[in-house]
C-alpha cells in the first residue's frame, strides 16, 4: 500500500505554513507529516518508529506542533 492509499493513524495537532502547506502530528505513527498545496503528502519529521530513552531524535507519539516565525 503505497503513501496515498495508506490510513492515517491517529492524527492530531495542526498548523499551516505561509505558503498554505498544512502540517499535522500523527500521533499514532511517531511521525510529522505535509499536505503541501500541490496534493502531496511528506513525512518532514520521525520515521515511524517510537522513541524510547536514549534513542536520540525519534518521535514519541507527538501530540502538538508549532510554526516557526
Amino acid at each position: 500500500m503505497g503513501m496515498a492509499q495508506a490510513p492515517l493513524l491517529l492524527p492530531s495537532a495542526i498548523v499551516f505554513d505561509a505558503q498554505g502547506n498544512l502540517y499535522f502530528a500523527e500521533t499514532g505513527n511517531h511521525v510529522v507529516r505535509r499536505f503541501s498545496v500541490g496534493g502531496g503528502i511528506s513525512t518532514v519529521a520521525g520515521n515511524g518508529v517510537q522513541a524510547l530513552a536514549g534513542m536520540g531524535a525519534r518521535l514519541r507519539r507527538p501530540n502538538w506542533i508549532r510554526r516557526a516565525g
